[in-house]
């Protein structure tokens, strides 16, 4: 009699998605023209520092990840939007809870994505988290992620995506087009 031994299963990666939440947090938010938020938003916001770090915002980010229909899962990134210029500000990052096993938080990322995801690349690479679907097909699906990351001069992609690379957070055959 053989004794067939089976394989261990290797955990398969999942490809992080972005989440553009702006409108849920204020439904007069518009991305493209004003990139802020209305005045009646701003007034259920506690301070005038950049939206990611107000409690409303949060609040409102963490109750959206939370509902399994949205289908977001560790790793993804939410544009929860900002106040004024430097949309990218506005990105946070969805992460497990630190004592509840099936609730998820978010974390803004502050002033730049790459530098903002690095002192999570642990809990990132434990859950196999991959962002390059979010890289490749940003300029179809994403425009945001895109004009915000790709589209800029040549040095703000080569951080952006060697930091994602160097921290196993892209595979090494991920190929960009960084055309505007």
């Amino acid at each position: 009699m053989k004794r067939v031994v089976a394989a261990a299963a290797i955990p398969r990666s999942h490809q992080a998605k972005l989440h553009d939440i702006a409108t849920i947090i204020d439904p007069e938010y518009d991305d493209y023209f004003s990139a802020t938020f209305s005045n009646q938003a701003r007034n259920k916001f506690k301070s005038s520092a950049e939206i990611p770090e107000d409690k409303h915002a949060q609040e409102r980010a963490a109750a959206y990840v939370n509902v399994k229909k949205h289908g977001c899962r560790i790793g993804d990134l939410l544009f929860i939007g900002c106040y004024a210029q430097g949309q990218e500000n506005g990105f946070a990052i969805v992460l497990p809870h630190a004592t509840q096993k099936n609730k998820l938080i978010v974390k803004a990322l502050g002033d730049g994505l790459a530098s903002g995801i690095v002192p999570f690349k642990d809990i990132l690479n434990a859950k196999k988290v991959k962002y390059d679907e979010l890289f490749v097909h940003s300029r179809d699906g994403m425009p945001l992620f895109h004009n915000e990351f790709l589209g800029k001069a040549y040095g703000a992609q080569d951080q952006v995506y060697t930091t994602f690379l160097d921290n196993d957070l892209l595979s090494a055959s991920t190929q960009l087009d960084w055309t505007p």
